[in-house]
């Protein structure tokens, strides 16, 4: 795909590079996950444990930065050489989440800007899954502005969406032990019935004591 992207940026160090052992990542090969802006790996961690096939994660901690050109090409380059069966997106989603309407609307403006290659990525990848009989799944909060762009729409209009909430996955603060609410949604082009089991919503939010999202823990953003 050709894309105007980004310049060339700084990635940070492989600081999960001890996760290695404990997954069976394929360099080479189809497969049937690849998880872009993997974090802590979850996804992959999950569907390993059942028996898939995952490609090596890919994440700016693990020495690739998804907001430049070359992060981009190495990216596509695995894409096409693994064929994977679904690729799960989770963008940067601090330009975009409430907290940034906190923000001077200038600097909110800029660092939306600044992200945007990454998100035209995940667009472009998710095209491509689809042009190709695959599947897609990128995700954000429900609040997220990602949802509101232009592109973004016209993609939401050739696929399908649902909100879920994470604490019904186990989601906790890992300080206070309580549940994390956190709606988010997941754009994708699944099979209706199998996306159906995805989205679990709080049966009562009154209710059910979630921690409220904000400050940090263990020396982390909530």
């Amino acid at each position: 795909p050709d894309l105007d992207l980004a310049e060339d940026g700084q990635a940070e160090g492989s600081i999960f590079a001890h996760f290695a052992p404990y997954f069976l990542e394929c360099d080479k090969g189809k497969t049937n996950l690849m998880e872009l802006f993997a974090g802590e790996a979850g996804i992959t961690h999950a569907c390993d444990k059942r028996g898939l096939r995952c490609s090596k994660t890919v994440d700016l901690r693990m020495g690739t930065d998804l907001n430049t050109k070359e992060g981009q090409r190495k990216t596509w380059a695995k894409i096409l050489e693994q064929e994977p069966d679904v690729v799960f997106m989770a963008p940067l989603c601090a330009p975009w989440c409430n907290w940034s309407n906190m923000l001077p609307k200038w600097k909110r403006d800029k660092n939306q800007k600044a992200a945007l290659p990454m998100i035209e990525f995940c667009m472009a990848v998710a095209y491509h899954q689809m042009k190709n009989g695959r599947w897609f799944i990128i995700e954000n909060p429900q609040g997220s502005k990602i949802w509101n762009l232009e592109d973004m729409v016209k993609l939401a209009s050739f696929c399908s969406w649902g909100i879920l909430d994470q604490c019904q996955y186990g989601l906790k603060d890992p300080e206070s032990g309580k549940p994390y609410y956190k709606p988010t949604c997941l754009l994708h082009n699944l099979d209706p019935d199998l996306a159906k089991l995805l989205f679990v919503r709080c049966p009562d939010i009154k209710k059910h004591d979630h921690q409220i999202i904000e400050g940090a823990v263990l020396a982390r953003n909530r």
